[in-house]
């Protein structure tokens, strides 16, 4: 991640990193994310996989706000996914 340990200061990422931590975003997701195996068709994979696509270089916290943000539409999704289910 783009958090400089050492210093203690945000510092920017290339477009190239933010690919490698969002790639490292996919595989967890992929692998660990129970909420995509029990609402398959809210593909998060995918959108990861735009997020990828896109990228632009960026500071470690921007990338971290939209990391944020993937993860809470994912929960808003699969809630209102559950309500319409009942």
């Amino acid at each position: 991640m783009a958090f400089d340990s050492d210093s203690s200061v945000d510092r920017p990422l290339s477009a190239v990193e933010v690919k490698e931590d969002l790639e490292c975003l996919k595989i967890l997701f992929k692998n660990f994310y129970v909420a995509q195996k029990i609402f398959p068709n809210i593909d998060l994979v995918k959108r990861i996989e735009n997020q990828i696509a896109a990228a632009v270089p960026k500071s470690g916290m921007e990338l971290r706000d939209d990391i944020f943000k993937l993860h809470e539409g994912m929960y808003d999704l699969h809630l209102s996914y559950r309500i319409g289910q009942d």
